[in-house]
């Protein structure tokens, strides 16, 4: 169960990268009306469930560097479907790139995948976990909630395009966030004060909406935002019973 949610939040900050800031494709599924929503919910998929499902698949039979290429050869087969059909597209790209790329995350993958289940857990692989399990949730309830039911936008100024100012600012936004709750799981501290983290972090957008960063669709949302905190903060408590007892660096 770590594992997936490893993955797939891995996958999150690569497209972060890559699709976001960079600008190297983009996404055709006409799925949205918005054609940047659109583009990042063709990411949304690919993410969360094909890349992801691969890289599961491959640490957890151990399959070998062979099946691992096989497998990027696969996703490029598609990638060059999808260029044909018109819903995908290279700006700054190449289908090799994807390849190797693949391959890449499945060979850290296996040997992270091998890293969690050691007992006790390296301090830094149990920390990283975290940090993505926080990504991949908090990154998706924060897509789908603006692009389907327009709860808020960020307007930060970095790009003209809008809505590509909004998601590169709100995503972030969340790998500072994930990065708190990452510790905060980690120190020696009553989990009642580790929950309040969540008001902390709700205030933040409390200060962006005053400093007009930040539009609400209703001030209810600072209640949908503390309890969304909250409930994460909670999950990665339950998470981390899933992992060994992790082990602190030795001090020389």
């Amino acid at each position: 169960m770590c594992f997936i949610f490893f993955s797939a939040g891995a996958v999150y900050l690569f497209e972060y990268i890559v699709l976001v800031l960079l600008d190297c494709y983009v996404y055709r599924p006409k799925i949205l009306a918005n054609p940047y929503f659109d583009s990042i919910m063709g990411a949304v998929f690919s993410d969360a469930v094909y890349v992801p499902a691969a890289t599961i698949l491959i640490a957890g039979l151990r399959l070998n560097f062979a099946w691992m290429v096989l497998f990027a050869a696969a996703f490029m087969v598609v990638e060059q479907t999808f260029i044909y059909l018109g819903i995908y597209s290279h700006h700054r790209w190449n289908i090799l790139y994807t390849g190797a790329g693949l391959v890449i995350n499945f060979v850290l993958a296996r040997k992270w995948h091998s890293l969690l289940q050691r007992n006790p857990v390296p301090l830094a692989v149990n920390m990283t976990t975290h940090f993505f399990a926080a990504v991949l949730i908090l990154a998706t309830i924060s897509f789908f909630s603006a692009s389907l039911l327009r709860t808020h936008y960020y307007t930060i100024g970095w790009y003209t395009d809008p809505t590509r100012d909004h998601v590169a600012f709100t995503t972030a936004f969340i790998l500072v966030v994930s990065i708190l709750m990452a510790l905060l799981v980690r120190i020696n501290a009553p989990w009642c004060w580790k929950y309040a983290g969540a008001g902390v972090f709700t205030a933040m957008n409390a200060i962006f909406v005053r400093m007009n960063i930040l539009h609400l669709a209703s001030n209810w949302l600072y209640l949908v935002y503390a309890l969304v905190y909250l409930s994460t903060l909670v999950f990665l408590r339950r998470l981390d019973c899933f992992m060994p007892p992790y082990s602190r660096p030795r001090r020389r």
